[in-house]
């Protein structure tokens, strides 16, 4: 039987890390935490904060 907390992230990121608890070394964080919705945030990020402003070390990128 899997993790059931892993499950609960899995319809919004990609189910395979924690929610809230960033761990650095995670490989491939983006599609880890964020799934499918990865290349859309970076746009909303874009519009949003162009000065990266709003960041830690798992922030969204500016695209």
């Amino acid at each position: 039987m899997g993790d059931p907390v892993l499950g609960v992230g899995s319809p919004l990121g990609g189910g395979t890390v924690y929610p809230n608890f960033p761990d650095p070394e995670t490989p491939e964080w983006q599609r880890a935490y964020h799934g499918a919705n990865f290349e859309r945030l970076t746009q909303v990020k874009a519009r949003f904060d162009p000065d990266n402003v709003f960041r830690f070390p798992h922030s969204i990128p500016v695209a």
